[in-house]
């Protein structure tokens, strides 16, 4: 059986929530080639903005999108990069955007994220991240899944409303996905805490960024250069650990110092790596 993978790049994901854990897995790529960097030719025009061919960039202000309009501009930018920086992206355009808008929508409820008052979504940060995005991407570099989780990034684009040891339950409107991911970016001061869910599920705390051996939930819950070994996303949470060298058994991105987990394995980091997003396995 075929299995899409509907990776963001190697953002387990943008704010490395379970949802987006969930949705983004780990790359099958199993291509190790360093991909083409020819330009896609047309242009596609969505709500954050019209994407050019040229030579692979992303053109026009549309790198300052509103909350609404952040997974239209996002998917934009990961599919000019597949079409220009993946050796084989095995769709066009139009379809890579509907799947890749309706992955951001559905699988990581960033618009809603942003639009909810619990999270203190920065536009100058945000809009600061999506040109960053956008540049990475014209360049075909290979750092782009490393910068979309980092504070620099997209993890940096809500400044959350919770104080440190304050309650992050999921709230009761919405969806269930939408509420959960807005919890776990509810925390002040992301840099040092993060949402965690306590055994029981009952309450969510915002607790400090554990160290090695500490316990997590997502990864935003370890420290730089940690990953949450809970594969599975249970409440009861999994252990922070170092990243892992190429070679290594893996399940995520996150688990691998390359950002590239290709087939359960840590891999280099190519270009086919992080921008072969239409990528499936047996």
């Amino acid at each position: 059986m075929k299995v899409t993978n509907l990776r963001s790049y190697s953002v387990v994901a943008l704010f490395v929530s379970a949802a987006m854990s969930l949705a983004c897995g780990s790359s099958n790529s199993g291509s190790d080639g360093s991909g083409g960097s020819s330009s896609s030719g047309g242009s596609t025009s969505g709500n954050g903005g019209s994407t050019s061919g040229n030579g692979g960039s992303t053109s026009g202000g549309g790198d300052s999108p509103a909350p609404g309009q952040l997974c239209a501009r996002f998917a934009a930018i990961q599919c000019q990069g597949e079409q220009s920086c993946c050796s084989t992206p095995g769709r066009t355009m139009a379809d890579c955007l509907t799947t890749q808008q309706t992955a951001c929508s559905n699988s990581f409820a960033l618009d809603d994220v942003a639009m909810s008052p619990l999270t203190g979504f920065d536009m100058t940060k945000s809009n600061a991240a999506f040109a960053q995005f956008d540049s990475l991407a014209t360049k075909c570099d290979t750092s782009i899944g490393s910068f979309g989780i980092s504070l620099n990034g997209f993890r940096g684009i809500v400044a959350g409303t919770v104080a440190p040891g304050g309650t992050c339950n999921p709230g009761t409107t919405g969806s269930r996905l939408a509420a959960a991911e807005i919890a776990l970016v509810s925390c002040q001061d992301p840099a040092n805490n993060a949402c965690l869910p306590e055994p029981t599920g009952m309450d969510w705390k915002c607790a400090p960024r554990a160290d090695t051996a500490g316990t997590c939930f997502t990864t935003a819950n370890c420290k730089d250069g940690l990953y949450c070994d809970n594969p599975q996303l249970v409440p009861a949470g999994g252990t922070c650990k170092a990243t892992q060298a190429s070679g290594a058994d893996c399940t995520s991105n996150d688990a691998c110092t390359s950002f590239a987990c290709v087939n359960g394995k840590c891999a280099d980091a190519t270009k086919d790596a992080a921008y072969c997003l239409n990528t499936s396995s047996m």
